[in-house]
């Protein structure tokens, strides 16, 4: 018997393949800024002084991002009338 065909598909694929729905899609503070159509330093000031604002991730000592469905969220909690 052949087991030819288990070399057709790298282990990583199978592996990355099997993390692809629970690993989160990150957006870079470019990317946030424009789907909100905002500059980087309103980003930053959104980050710092909202609370509503989606939390950025440390990916490394000088990167960031940000998890794409809190950004969407956020982009639909903004569209949505304030109740008064």
């Amino acid at each position: 018997m052949s087991l030819h065909f288990l070399r057709a598909v790298p282990v990583r694929s199978i592996v990355l393949a099997a993390y692809a729905n629970t690993v989160p899609s990150l957006l870079t503070p470019a990317q946030v800024c424009e789907r909100l159509s905002i500059g980087d330093a309103t980003l930053r000031r959104y980050a710092k002084n909202n609370p509503h604002f989606p939390r950025k991730v440390k990916l490394g000592p000088r990167r960031v991002a940000y998890v794409a469905t809190e950004i969407e969220n956020y982009i639909e909690a903004m569209k949505e009338p304030i109740p008064v």
